[in-house]
């Protein structure tokens, strides 16, 4: 009964390499999480920090808006 050589097994190496990001989907859990955060800092009185994440809560989904439809010109115009 032989073994078989740990080189041999057939492993895909490259599958981890290949993989692309999906921008409308990260924009779109990131603005969440700073409006769910910009909600909490407002609801404990911190003003300051209540501002801040919601207008990078606001930038995100401007970006995540448009990355959407840039995607549907794109594939519209095809």
């Amino acid at each position: 009964m032989s073994v078989q050589a740990i080189n041999s097994a057939n492993v895909n190496v490259n599958s981890k390499k290949n993989k692309k990001v999906n921008y409308v989907k990260t924009t779109g859990y990131l603005a969440t999480v700073f409006a769910v955060g910009s909600g909490v800092a407002g609801n404990n009185k911190k003003i300051k920090l209540h501002k801040k994440l919601a207008y990078i809560a606001a930038v995100l989904t401007a970006l995540h808006i448009g990355i959407v439809e840039w995607f549907h010109h794109k594939k519209v115009t095809k």
